[in-house]
């Protein structure tokens, strides 16, 4: 089982819902694609960025809501400018 966001994406936030999925494994043998039973809506997931380094990442996931601060993450010198 396994839990993704789907496609359902808007401009500003970011917005999905989370999805679980219950089917085969990848390399099972023989492979039997997801159906619309395999598919179950567990939450939803938010993405806002307050600017080019911050954001806020809020999710609920079968009803218990989480809130996190999000804050890029610097790999190099010089930086790269967001904008």
């Amino acid at each position: 089982m396994d839990s993704v966001p789907s496609s359902e994406f808007t401009e500003s936030p970011t917005y999905a819902h989370s999805n679980s999925t219950n089917g085969s494994a990848f390399n099972a043998v023989p492979f039997v694609p997801l159906g619309g039973s395999d598919v179950t809506n567990v939450g939803t997931m938010r993405l806002r960025f307050s600017d080019g380094n911050n954001g806020t990442l809020t999710y609920t996931y079968l009803g218990t809501s989480v809130t996190k601060a999000i804050t890029r993450q610097v790999f190099s010198d010089p930086v790269t400018v967001c904008r």
